[in-house]
């Protein structure tokens, strides 16, 4: 049911959710709308277990830094959201995030820094901050 998508299903609640790494630089903006045109969205990530399996299937992909996610608080004043609508019901922000001076989009940090999980998320610029990203559908 994922097409071109691989699927990815939650060992707990066997939930399939269809997933697309993108190696290909853009910034979230133009990875947003990449997304949107293949029938999905930036990931939008609802528990730890689909955390640290992006982390994971993004290294296996050759991706060591960080990426994209859904996340974004674009719609000013709304708070932070998922680009595809669902709800914002389990978050790994990094010490002091969300903070907007950083921007209004997210990335999920997968590189090891000092005393920070690997797959924590940051805030950066919509446009003009360069990285790999995934894509999500349901």
């Amino acid at each position: 049911a994922c097409g071109d998508f691989s699927t990815y299903t939650n060992p707990a609640s066997g939930k399939e959710t269809c997933f697309s790494i993108q190696t290909t630089w853009k910034s979230w903006t133009g990875a947003e709308g990449n997304c949107v045109q293949r029938g999905g969205h930036l990931a939008s990530i609802h528990d730890n277990e689909f955390n640290s399996f992006l982390r994971n299937a993004a290294r296996e992909a050759g991706i060591y830094d960080s990426f994209h996610i859904g996340l974004t608080d674009s719609n000013a004043g709304t708070g932070f959201e998922w680009s595809d609508g669902s709800d914002l019901n389990y978050s790994n922000f990094g010490p002091g995030i969300p903070n907007i001076n950083y921007g209004h989009c997210m990335h999920a940090q997968i590189q090891n820094l000092p005393g920070l999980s690997s797959d924590m998320w940051f805030n950066e610029q919509c446009k003009g901050y360069s990285l790999p990203y995934v894509c999500t559908k349901n």
